[in-house]
């Protein structure tokens, strides 16, 4: 094994007491970060050693692929992409291939003959894919090559359809304001609440006056309609 899985190893036995930090970088909403060591979610063959550095990997560790032996691991999720991330040992050249579903394969080499560890290296990154249940398999190639350390993945789940609802609400709400002359253009405006509550006031009294206009004249129509009848019983009467 190579110098820094026997390093890092006696790093995470000297801090097993204490408090481990936990470097893992940000996501968004639409993105959804996997620990290496969720098991329930990644499935290893034999052939990955634990490994980690608690200062400078997701929750202080990764697993390693032993020289000498080619190995797999295969993760499963629901979404529309995948992202891979893990460690670069000092001078290594690690070759992995990275697969999802039957697509074509994706070959990772690098020679990096860098004189120090490479961290948070994205190993892979998968097309667009249609939403559903996907399998990633990674494999980590043996070819006189040195191994690869896998950190964590990210995939980006299926948009949530209460989202989409949440967006085609805020859709129709800014046709409406467009509608009534507060905004107009494609342009982003700020509408303060003045404005809008007198939009709202001046459309209230309008909708008022008009009722009041239509009121008058069903009335109007109402009484003519009256006046009809007697003059009718009269001459009946003559």
């Amino acid at each position: 094994m190579s110098s820094r899985i026997v390093q890092t190893r006696f790093l995470m036995t000297a801090t097993t007491n204490s408090a481990l930090s936990f470097p893992c970088p940000s996501t968004s909403l639409s993105q959804v970060l996997v620990d290496d060591m969720d098991l329930a979610h990644i499935q290893y063959a034999d052939g990955w050693g634990l490994d980690g550095n608690k200062d400078f990997e997701c929750n202080g560790t990764t697993h390693g692929a032993i020289n000498g032996k080619s190995t797999t691991a295969t993760f499963w999720f629901e979404g529309v992409g995948v992202q891979v991330f893990g460690t670069i040992g000092t001078g290594s050249s690690p070759i992995s291939t990275f697969q999802v579903d039957n697509l074509p394969a994706y070959t990772f080499s690098l020679d990096s003959k860098a004189k120090a560890t490479l961290y948070g290296i994205q190993y892979y990154t998968s097309p667009p894919l249609e939403p559903g249940n996907h399998t990633l398999v990674i494999a980590s190639i043996w070819q006189g090559s040195t191994q690869m350390f896998l950190d964590y993945i990210v995939y980006n789940p299926i948009p949530n359809a209460i989202t989409s609802t949440i967006t085609s609400t805020l859709t129709c709400s800014a046709t409406f304001v467009t509608a009534a002359g507060l905004s107009t253009g494609p342009q982003s405006k700020v509408i303060s609440s003045g404005t809008l509550a007198g939009s709202v006031i001046g459309g209230t009294v309008l909708g008022l006056a008009l009722g009041i206009f239509l009121t008058v004249i069903v009335f109007r129509k109402h009484k003519k309609s009256k006046v009809s009848p007697i003059s009718n019983r009269n001459q009946i009467g003559i």
